[in-house]
Order: C-alpha cells, then structure tokens, then sequence
C-alpha cells in the first residue's frame, strides 16, 4: 500500500488535485482511496452543532472558518493530530 498526502489553505485546489490524479490511477490498475481530514472536520463540528452536517462544496465561507479554527486548535494540542486520525483510519480500514 502507498499513501501519499496532499496539503494545502483551504480551497486551493487540493480535493481537485487528488480527483483528477485518482481518475489516472484507476486508468492505470490501480485502487485509489481518498481520506479527508476535512470530513473529519466537519463530522466534528456537525456533532457539536458547529456546522450543518453536509457536502463540502455546500459550506458557507463561515463554516470554512470554523473548520479552519477548528484544525488550528487541535495542531496547537498536537502538531500531526489530523495525521493520526487519518493513520488511525487507514489502519482500521487496512488491518
């Protein structure tokens, strides 16, 4: 298995980035998957009634803003907090 990130400010082109190249790795025989720490994101804030629960494209320019508040907060607590979460799922989905 290979995992390769992708990181960028939010709507920089990133999730078109990794779409575009999954449509070519799927073209060449292989299974790409694609995590998102902002689902993540938002899972955490719809729980807490921070943000409606629905599609990125969908969020207004203050829901992007409390996600990115919300992402800020837990990197202060711990640098790679979004990393291990997303470790943690690849690994439960991959044992």
């Amino acid at each position: 298995m290979h995992v390769f990130g992708v990181v960028g400010r939010a709507r920089s082109g990133k999730t078109t980035a990794v779409r575009r190249s999954s449509r070519k790795l799927r073209n060449m025989n292989y299974t790409p998957k694609f995590l998102s720490s902002e689902v993540m994101f938002s899972r955490k804030l719809s729980k807490f009634g921070k943000i409606p629960d629905k599609d990125r494209e969908q969020l207004t320019p203050e829901e992007i803003e409390q996600l990115v508040i919300l992402g800020s907060k837990r990197r202060e607590e711990r640098p790679d907090y979004w990393i291990h979460l997303l470790q943690k799922d690849i690994v439960s989905k991959n044992p």
